[in-house]
């Protein structure tokens, strides 16, 4: 039984690179930001769309763009002069994961 609780326990402990997604997601333009980067998808997209559909400026956005990639959650690839960003879905499913184990060690002290 002690082994069980160790184990999610041991889930459960914050990497470094998880609290520094859920610092990233925890300002109301990234998220927006994150949110339409996911709704778009892998083929990522560049960030005259997002500044146009938030109505904001494109240099406020490269500055969230920024730190959503310097935190793992986003991607970016350029061609030629452009860059194209989307999400990057597997540090997001990191995230969500550790957020249900999260939410499953509750349930095992209910």
């Amino acid at each position: 039984m002690s082994e069980s609780i160790n184990e999610i326990a041991a889930i459960c402990q914050p990497q470094p690179d998880l609290v520094k997604m859920m610092a990233a997601l925890g300002h109301e333009t990234r998220l927006q930001v994150f949110k339409i980067s996911v709704e778009i998808g892998q083929k990522g997209t560049c960030p005259c769309h997002i500044a146009e559909a938030l109505k904001i400026a494109r240099n406020n956005l490269s500055f969230h763009l920024n730190l959503l990639t310097q935190a793992g959650l986003a991607e970016v690839k350029r061609e030629g002069k452009y860059l194209y960003y989307s999400p990057n879905l597997e540090n997001l499913r990191r995230l969500t994961d550790y957020l249900w184990a999260e939410q499953g060690l509750s349930l095992i002290h209910i």
